[in-house]
């Protein structure tokens, strides 16, 4: 491609719109020598969706066009998969056999636990995670009966992502799988898998955090696992790949990893014996990330950490076991909310913040963090998988610049 000799007029290379708070630029058909450097994509909107939106400035994220803080009442962790994926082009009677189905789904064949037998304990448990799910596509023809039934599949995909993540649970614990059949949402099901052999387990407590959780990171617009997944989906791939490579995509530390990462810097305040205070101010000083602060969209609190903070604050007798944790948390945030150093750079609280504390109370080891995160933005990374094949959207092909 030769490049242009000089730049034309926005007006004559780009078709300009307003949207939002957005100006957006398409190029005009007959345009094919402009190419946009974009590293990071930070400035490029890779396609159109109403899964749902992020209000950045004043810190709100919508479901459908619900806010938050309303898709968090009287919801189970699958009403709320079921309308990101779905939306409202299906019944109330299908969202009642889409529930159905999920929990039926949750039980561990002998065909799936013979192919995570065969992986080692010492692998991360995001990389088993991702293994097992890809392993879901061969196994699925035996296990559903409707196979182009998209509420079967989808049932089954959620329902067996967190049974990979509970067997993981037992196995890197000596424990063995105990058949308990229920048809409980998912959230119970995973604890009460997870915690048989533990009598005074309040699983109905932690049942109803641990959907609350799910929910709060169910779907968070286009970032980098699910921009991965539409990778895949434009490229024709089965959802079960798709869904496997968003996985590889937010296990990193910069990405849904990060959560484990924070759990970390907990632990490292509590063992070194330093005030939170003082850490802040080492980390300013040697110019270092702190991990649990900022957010690439948010200018303010994240909404979704703001939920948990409130949460947190209350007299729940069932936090004391995470107080030294949530002694710290108060610490920072406080240290931070006061400093103009983070506030003229608007960073603020952000989700692995707080999650890490709630995912400590459950009783789940912090590598174990972003496999809980995942199993529940398969939500969203179905939806959008979904979408962007319904919308007929070509394969992702960005160009390079050479060197």
């Amino acid at each position: 491609m030769q490049p242009i000799k000089s730049l034309q007029a926005v007006s004559d290379v780009f078709e300009i719109s307003n949207e939002d708070n957005y100006k957006i630029l398409s190029f005009k058909k007959e345009i094919n020598n402009v190419l946009v450097l974009d590293q990071g994509l930070q400035h490029t909107a890779l396609c159109k969706s109403n899964i749902s939106k992020i209000d950045g400035e004043n810190g709100k994220l919508f479901y459908r066009g619900i806010e938050i803080e309303k898709v968090i009442e009287n919801n189970s962790f699958e009403d709320i998969a079921f309308e990101l994926i779905f939306d409202k082009e299906i019944s109330l009677q299908d969202k009642t056999n889409f529930k159905n189905k999920a929990a039926r789904y949750f039980y561990l064949s002998k065909d799936l636990k013979q192919v995570l037998d065969n992986f080692p304990i010492s692998l991360h448990p995001m990389d088993f995670l991702s293994m097992g799910v890809i392993s879901l596509s061969a196994l699925e023809p035996n296990e559903i009966k409707e196979n182009n039934n998209t509420i079967d599949k989808v049932a089954y995909l959620i329902a067996q992502t967190s049974v990979i993540a509970t067997y993981y649970f037992l196995k890197s614990n000596n424990e063995n799988w105990v058949d308990i059949g229920s048809d409980e949402p998912l959230s119970y099901q995973i604890l009460s898998h997870m915690f048989h052999n533990n009598k005074e387990y309040p699983l109905n407590e932690f049942s109803e955090i641990l959907s609350t959780l799910l929910i709060l990171h169910a779907e968070h617009e286009l970032n980098c696992s699910t921009t991965t997944v539409r990778n895949i989906a434009s490229s024709g791939g089965d959802i079960y790949n798709a869904i496997a490579c968003g996985i590889s995509a937010f296990k990193g530390k910069l990405h849904g990893g990060a959560s484990q990462y924070v759990a970390e810097m907990y632990e490292e305040i509590i063992v070194s014996n330093i005030k939170a205070e003082d850490y802040v101010n080492q980390k300013i000083q040697n110019k270092a990330r702190l991990m649990g602060f900022g957010h690439r969209v948010y200018n303010c609190w994240d909404p979704r950490a703001k939920i948990m903070f409130n949460l947190l604050k209350s007299d729940n007798e069932s936090f004391v076991s995470v107080n030294n944790y949530k002694e710290i948390m108060l610490s920072l945030v406080k240290r931070v909310d006061n400093d103009e150093y983070f506030k003229s750079r608007s960073i603020y609280p952000n989700p692995d913040l707080l999650n890490c504390i709630f995912f400590k109370l459950l009783g789940f080891p912090s590598t174990m963090n972003t496999v809980i995160l995942s199993l529940s933005r398969i939500a969203g990374w179905i939806a959008h998988y979904y979408e962007h094949i319904n919308d007929n959207q070509p394969i992702i092909r960005p160009r390079q610049i050479s060197k």
